[in-house]
Order: C-alpha cells, then sequence, then structure tokens
C-alpha cells in the first residue's frame, strides 16, 4: 500500500508541478479541516506540488523536469571534490527573495570555513539560477532541495553529509527536520520572521507545531515580535536570539567604473532622461505603471521605466501592453541600439535588478499594488533612491513602516497616487535626494545581522 500511494505521489508530481505553487507548513496550518494527525501525512503530498516559480501556466521543461527528479531524490546533487568527516554547512533558500537574502550570510560563512564546506540549496528554478549564477563557480555542491519524503530526503542527507543546516526565513519541514534531528544533526532557522496570518494558523496547530519548532537547536528572529510569537508557540526561549534582519547585511552597493554612462548609452537614454525603475513587479502592476507614466509624460515629458518583472516569462506580455498603451517599449535584451531613446524597457533577464537600481531617480517596489505582498525594499534604498511602494506590504510590514517613518519611503494606494508621488520628488530634486539619504541611512543603522548568526553557528559548526 505504501508503494502505490509513493508512486501516486510521484505521479502526482510530475502531472502538477508546471501548474501550481509550493504548500507550505504555514500554508498548511491556514487550511481549513486540517488535522494534527494528518500532518505527516501532508508532509508526503505536499512537498510535491510544485516547483513555485509563479510558473503557474508554464510548460513542462527540462529545467523544471530536472527540479522534480533531483527532488524526488531520483537524480542527485552533485558530490563535492572534497569531503569532510565533520561533514558540510547545507544552506538552504526558498527561491530568489530567500536566497538574495542570504547572501551576506553566505559569503561570510566561505570567508570563515571556505567555499568548499558550503552547500547551496534551493526549492524553484529561479532559485537555482540565481544560486548558479552567483556562486556556481565557486561552491562546489549546489542543487534543489528534497521534497519532503523520506526515502528523497534520506538520500539527499547521506549524499551531502551536513554536520549543520541553516534554514533560511522559510521552508519548514517536519518530515526533514526529523530526519536531522534522528541524526543529531544541528538546525539554524536564520533570519526568522512570522507574519500575522502565519501566527493565526500555527496557533491552530499548536501542540504539533511545538514539537517541530523545536528540533530547531537555535533560531534567530528578524524582531521582537517574531522571537514573542515563537515563545507563545511553546518555543524554549534558550533556543531563541533577536538577531535583526539579515537582508540589511546586504553587500555595499556599487558598481564598476563607468558601468552607468555605459548602461544610459545601451538604454539610449542621455542624462537628461529621469528614470524610474519598478522591480520585481506582478500582473496587475505593469498597466498601472504604464497608466501612470503616461501621466507622468505630461509634466515630465524626458522620462523613462524600467520594468523588471518578478517571473522573467512575462516580459514579452508586459512589452505588449506597453506597445498597445502607444508607448516605445523593448526588451532589455533586444534594444535596437539605433539611439532612439524608448519611453520603457522590459528587462527579461535575472540578476540585473540590484544594479540597475543604481540608474534610477524613483524605485517602486513590487508586489505591492496587488495583493501579493511586496518585496524587499533594501537593494534600492542601499542606493540611497527614494522608495515607493503599494499598499500591500504585509510581508514586510516592519521594515515597510521603518522606511516609512524616516522618511525614506511612501506608501501608494493606486495609479493617482503613484503619478502623484513620482511627479513631486521629480519636481523637487532636494526632497528626493533627502528621501534617498534617509533611506540609505536606515540600511547602514540595522546592518549586523549576519555576525550575530555567525556566533550562532559557531556554537553547532567545528570546522
Amino acid at each position: 500500500m505504501i508503494r502505490i500511494f509513493a508512486l501516486l505521489s510521484i505521479a502526482l508530481a510530475i502531472a502538477t508541478t508546471a501548474h501550481a505553487t509550493p504548500i507550505r507548513i504555514k500554508d498548511l496550518v491556514e487550511f481549513d479541516g486540517v488535522r494534527g494527525n494528518d500532518l505527516v501525512g501532508y508532509g508526503l503530498i505536499v512537498g510535491l506540488n510544485g516547483t513555485g516559480d509563479g510558473l503557474r501556466n508554464a510548460p513542462f521543461t527540462e529545467e523544471i523536469m530536472v527540479n522534480v527528479l533531483e527532488r524526488l531524490g531520483v537524480v542527485l546533487p552533485p558530490a563535492g571534490k572534497q569531503t569532510y568527516s565533520n561533514g558540510h554547512i547545507w544552506i538552504h533558500a526558498l527561491s530568489v527573495g530567500e536566497f538574495r537574502s542570504a547572501e551576506p550570510l553566505i559569503n561570510q560563512l566561505a570567508e570563515k570555513y571556505g567555499w568548499s564546506r558550503l552547500v547551496l540549496t534551493t526549492s524553484t528554478v529561479t532559485g537555482q539560477k540565481i544560486a548558479q549564477q552567483y556562486y556556481g563557480n565557486k561552491v562546489e555542491v549546489i542543487g534543489y532541495f528534497p521534497y519532503d519524503i523520506p526515502w528523497a530526503i534520506c538520500r539527499v542527507i547521506r549524499r551531502i553529509n551536513p554536520q549543520l543546516v541553516v534554514l533560511v526565513e522559510s521552508d519548514l519541514w517536519p518530515n526533514f527536520m526529523a530526519a536531522l534531528n534522528r541524526r543529531n544533526i544541528p538546525i539554524v532557522w536564520a533570519n526568522a520572521r512570522i507574519s500575522a496570518k502565519s501566527f493565526k494558523g500555527y496557533q491552530r496547530l499548536k501542540v504539533i507545531l511545538k514539537s517541530m519548532f523545536n528540533q530547531f537547536d537555535a533560531i534567530g528572529t528578524q524582531t521582537a515580535a517574531d522571537a514573542e510569537k515563537l515563545k507563545q508557540l511553546g518555543v524554549s526561549v534558550e533556543r531563541i536570539a533577536i538577531t535583526g534582519n539579515i537582508k540589511f547585511d546586504q553587500p555595499v552597493a556599487e558598481v564598476e567604473a563607468g558601468w552607468i554612462q555605459s548602461e544610459r548609452q545601451k538604454l539610449g537614454w542621455p542624462d537628461a532622461i529621469r528614470v524610474i525603475v519598478a522591480g520585481s513587479t506582478h500582473e496587475g502592476e505593469e498597466t498601472q505603471l504604464l497608466t501612470g507614466l503616461q501621466q507622468l509624460r505630461r509634466q515630465h515629458a524626458h522620462l523613462g521605466l524600467i520594468v523588471v518583472p518578478r517571473n522573467p516569462q512575462r516580459a514579452d506580455a508586459v512589452v505588449q501592453m506597453g506597445v498597445e498603451a502607444g508607448l516605445k517599449t523593448h526588451l532589455y535584451s533586444m534594444l535596437p541600439g539605433d539611439g532612439s531613446p524608448p519611453d520603457v524597457v522590459v528587462v527579461d533577464q535575472m540578476g540585473l535588478l540590484r544594479d540597475l537600481y543604481a540608474l534610477a531617480d524613483i524605485a517602486f517596489v513590487g508586489g505591492s499594488l496587488v495583493p501579493f505582498g511586496g518585496h524587499n525594499p533594501i537593494e534600492p534604498a542601499a542606493w540611497g533612491k527614494p522608495l515607493l511602494w503599494g499598499s500591500h506590504m504585509h510581508n514586510f510590514v516592519d521594515m515597510a513602516n521603518l522606511f516609512i517613518t524616516h522618511g525614506a519611503a511612501h506608501e501608494i494606494a493606486d495609479t493617482d497616487g503613484f503619478t502623484q508621488m513620482a511627479s513631486s520628488w521629480l519636481s523637487d530634486s532636494e526632497a528626493a535626494k533627502k528621501a534617498g539619504i534617509a533611506a540609505r541611512k536606515v540600511v547602514d543603522q540595522n546592518r549586523g545581522s549576519v555576525a550575530k548568526i555567525m556566533e550562532i553557528i559557531a556554537r553547532f559548526y567545528d570546522a
């Protein structure tokens, strides 16, 4: 019977992986009708449900097949050239956002212990691409995180042979954690955050989740409020430390000398063209931004917009929106280079957003004009840019409030709000500059989380 169930689970994975988003513990506890003794069964099934990335309507590509087979444990991650009797440090980050958060921690771990001791995993295809792009020539073992199925978990653990596992922000799975616990492998939850919505769900399964959360040897929370929520869920106080948000420890924003001028030439935008960069946008936002651009250009004729969709596969559709709006719109990868400046440039490549923020006069943080929850505003803030976002920043409430309180950002409700606030900053360069300086100051004043997490890791990893 178990074998039949396993085969059905594999079939489910292959059938749904391109058409579903991942379900994690925090999602499970928000469902109605979930009983405590169902949790292990759910762990067997829900881990198979999708690769994430927002690829709900994507074709079943070779990349997705590799994702599925490796996460099932059929294909194992590559073996490192060096093995250590005391094992590796396994760092897991769900997708692009979590991986980018983990970047300063990864760099510090490499500096202290060496690149060859690190193993990196992600759950999504886009996360894997970024990991390979950033660390493919440094880290020997970069692979996919296993589905929460016992045989997949055990095969991958045996291959990686970790002495320590560090989970960054999210992607908590009961079978995986239990397997590590049985092997006496320490687990650290870094940059832990519990939203109000997740907390309500966790409370419904407090009796079960208390045991799972207490399998962490240490938890470094972003805020005191996160620490308090964990205490209310029954996590032992000695396991919890308030370490701050590692996103603030991102590398200092910089580009090579002459890059900005070279990039402007590539875009066809002379210095007179002001630039708004809209990062990590989602479906439903681009139409509002394009309408806003049209309104802004009535007063600010020399204005360009760079749109960076969260999912690059949407880039062609966004270009079509711009064309239909009567705006000269090009893909970043297909700029004509004929000297005629476009109105809108849509970026269709991964890993460019952080540098492109350097061009911005104003930065808009996507996922916030639609009820997605927003994205990390620290990258544009680190460049000292004035920040705008919509009213749906519930995944970054504390951070958003911090920037707003310090005069670095404004929350807008719709296209009219976007147009009004952007026009204000375009008309008053001193006010925009002041907001940008405030944004950079917030970033600088909140650094130091990685050092605290490194102290925790040193307790469990003997190099």
